[in-house]
């Protein structure tokens, strides 16, 4: 049984073999091409619209389940464009009261007023630190979205 198989296996080698330095493999490779074009030329074009049919169909539920995945990417892009403009408006007003911090600090008073509170000149410094660092944080988390 072994000994017929590996008979075999040498003439398939050695066929295979003569075919690749003959170059008889490209005539092989033509035949063949010619005989799938002609087969394909004998599919009546009515059965060749119903496999295409066939085709699309069994993509339908692929398409579907890649409807919601789309949707769903849409909806964290649309929220992620708010996050963006909410993040800005908070730099932008920020930015304002850091400004307005440093230009009462620059006066050189003892004592600034806002909303018609008083604060003194070093509870301001403190509170202008802080929110120089979170301006500093929002401004990188801007970035990174």
């Amino acid at each position: 049984m072994f000994k017929k198989i590996g008979i075999a296996a040498v003439v398939v080698g050695a066929g295979l073999f003569v075919l690749n330095t003959t170059g008889l493999s490209s005539y092989t490779s033509t035949a063949f091409s010619k005989v799938r074009n002609n087969f394909k030329h004998q599919v009546p074009l009515e059965f060749e619209i119903d496999r295409v049919r066939h085709e699309v169909s069994k993509l339908v539920p692929d398409m579907r389940k890649n409807f919601s995945a789309i949707a769903e990417e849409m909806v964290a892009v649309e929220n992620l464009q708010k996050e963006v403009s909410t993040l800005r408006a908070n730099l932008v007003q920020q930015k304002e009261n850091i400004l307005t911090m440093t230009k009462d600090l620059e006066t050189g008073s003892q004592f600034i007023t806002y909303d018609g509170r008083r604060f003194s000149a070093e509870r301001v410094r403190d509170k202008l630190s802080r929110d120089y660092a979170s301006y500093q944080t929002c401004e990188a988390e801007l970035k990174s979205k």
